[in-house]
């Protein structure tokens, strides 16, 4: 797996403004003598050998599917590898700019699928953990409309999905079906049973090859540095006991546990944020959830009395969980990524933060 050489990557980059005829008409016109090769047709879920330009339920407009056209669409490539890929990008990504009329909106996205040689459930199992954790931080890169959305929907907070695939014990085709299947996830393990690839779908739309590039590095480098991290941060569900574990609404035992091992626990609105030495998120967790740490009807120390107990119990997943995170405190969402991608990174965090891009850049 590691090393983007040996990765399969392809991309889905959905436009407005233009009508989908003139867009292949300008494309093949920009893309000849390369020996790529563009082609409308209607809208599908096959792999071509080609780039193909279709219809987007989201973005297309005055669709007219007798004449497979419309306003607007995506270009989906075909499967691309490595550097070449990229130098195959950058030239379908001038070509499409060479449409006056081909903008990006706000409803527009960019997907990314990834896939490599002997792929394995536990190496997926790592990177939905690790891309929960640092949601943040992805979001912190992308617009507010890319942050939690109908077609990106958030991971780290939707506990069933996380649980599906930290309790998944079947193939990998299997694993598309974890949180009852639904594509309109930041990652989504739907594309699994047919391609065999992972789907990272929170960026947001862009024609802008530099911006593409990053992105590719960027999630192919994170699933790199994702299998060499021993630690099963981001998510409490594989916690053993799942059992509800009382009512009591104070966790002043759990903070003190973790801050006692360097941690710092912050509350965000119904979840609890536990940040590294680093000042990096290693965990959110809800307070639901917390429960889970204490061992049954040991949840408090008012429970701890009525029990006669010395004070709390905590069950053996919770003792394993902070020695695991107390062991890979470095762990960031940056980790492992090449040096060229972490600094586009940070100037894309700031240029959002200052309000210097546009919303839907």
């Amino acid at each position: 797996m590691f090393g983007f050489e040996n990765k399969k990557f392809g991309v889905e980059i959905e436009f407005a403004g233009a009508w989908l005829d003139q867009v292949e008409t300008t494309m093949q016109r920009e893309l000849q003598g390369t020996g790529i090769v563009v082609a409308r047709e209607g809208y599908n879920h096959n792999t071509r050998s080609y780039w193909k330009i279709v219809t987007d339920s989201s973005v297309s407009e005055r669709i007219s599917y007798r004449d497979v056209n419309a306003i607007g669409g995506e270009i989906v490539s075909p499967v691309l590898q490595g550097g070449a890929g990229l130098a195959q990008l950058e030239k379908i990504c001038n070509a499409l700019n060479a449409h006056p009329d081909v903008k990006i909106n706000i409803k527009c996205g960019l997907h990314l699928h990834l896939s490599w040689s002997n792929c394995t459930t536990r190496q997926i199992k790592n990177i939905v953990k690790r891309y929960a954790t640092f949601e943040d931080g992805f979001d912190s890169m992308m617009p507010r409309s890319r942050r939690n959305s109908n077609w990106c929907a958030n991971i780290s907070r939707e506990t069933s999905f996380l649980r599906d695939v930290a309790d998944h014990t079947g193939s990998l085709r299997e694993m598309s079906r974890c949180g009852g299947g639904n594509r309109y996830r930041k990652v989504n393990l739907v594309p699994l049973s047919r391609y065999g690839s992972i789907e990272f779908r929170q960026h947001s739309g862009t024609t802008d090859f530099e911006k593409i590039k990053n992105w590719v590095l960027l999630m192919s480098d994170f699933c790199d540095a994702s299998q060499t991290a021993a630690t099963a941060s981001g998510s409490v569900t594989n916690i053993v006991d799942y059992r509800r574990q009382g009512s009591a609404r104070a966790f002043a035992e759990i903070r003190e546990i973790f801050e006692a091992n360097g941690f710092e626990c912050k509350s965000s609105g119904r979840n609890w944020k536990i940040y590294n030495a680093n000042g990096a998120l290693v965990l959110t967790v809800s307070g639901q959830e917390m429960f889970r740490f204490y061992a049954q009807g040991a949840c408090h120390p008012t429970a701890a009395r009525r029990t006669r107990q010395a004070g709390p119990t905590f069950t053996t997943g919770f003792a394993q969980l902070v020695e695991s995170l107390t062991g890979n405190a470095s762990d960031t969402w940056m980790r492992g990524i090449r040096p060229e991608v972490a600094a586009y990174v940070a100037a894309r965090v700031t240029s959002l933060a200052t309000g210097s891009q546009r919303a839907a850049a």
